[in-house]
């Protein structure tokens, strides 16, 4: 193999798992004493109504970078 070749394998490699970990680190798990906001663009309802927030509570989601945002609305009694 020509050297240029193994070189753009390489940066083709380390693109690929860059992009990778940016998208796992935005995949949140929300504790059992939160609860997860998410705010943003959003799905539309089954009526056809635009959503503002949704709210996951003990589980885990993909918030999209730049168009979402997330908040934690802590549980824990004062």
């Amino acid at each position: 193999m020509p050297e240029g070749t193994i070189f753009i394998i390489i940066v083709c490699v380390l693109i690929l798992f860059s992009f990778m970990l940016a998208m796992l680190s935005r995949y949140k798990k929300c504790p059992s004493d939160k609860i997860m906001v998410i705010s943003g663009k959003l799905k539309r309802g089954k009526d056809g109504t635009a959503q503002s927030a949704k709210c996951i509570h003990g589980g885990a989601k993909f918030v999209w970078p730049v168009i979402q945002t997330y908040k934690f609305l802590d549980l824990t009694p004062i």
